[in-house]
């Protein structure tokens, strides 16, 4: 089921501007996006365990934010061409983005384009605060 991705709302950004990717790409993002669609708020991992347990609501809109991901993808990696993409923070855990960036990118990219792969990172969600942990070690 292709999802509409159309009456995507503008966020507002931390950094004073409109429409940064992270405020729609981040587990925050994925929630302030739920809350647009569909006016109740709800914690990412509720969204994903309706979703893992077929609550309809849930499903449709985990379609939604997939395709939405993999059209934001498909521009960057159309400009970027990378091998490989390791996505990090929370939502890096919801396996099903990996499951179907491989079938959903390619629409999105040039058609002589290869799809780059897109993997969890090594250390899961905690990459940034091993990254933040590493800026104190002195040699």
């Amino acid at each position: 089921m292709a999802a509409s991705c159309e009456n995507a709302p503008i966020f507002d950004c931390g950094c004073e501007k409109k429409g940064c990717l992270d405020n729609y790409l981040s587990g925050r993002g994925f929630e302030m996006l739920y809350t647009h669609y569909f006016g109740e708020e709800r914690k990412a991992i509720d969204i994903i365990n309706g979703f893992k347990a077929g609550e309809e609501k849930a499903a449709g809109f985990v379609d939604r934010y997939i395709e939405m991901l993999a059209m934001v993808f498909g521009g960057l990696f159309t400009g970027l061409d990378p091998d490989v993409v390791v996505l990090g923070g929370g939502l890096s855990n919801f396996d099903y983005i990996y499951e179907e960036m491989p079938k959903r990118l390619p629409k999105y990219l040039l058609s002589i384009a290869n799809p780059p792969k897109v993997i969890k990172a090594k250390h899961g969600d905690s990459g940034g605060v091993r990254g933040a942990a590493f800026l104190n070690i002195r040699r």
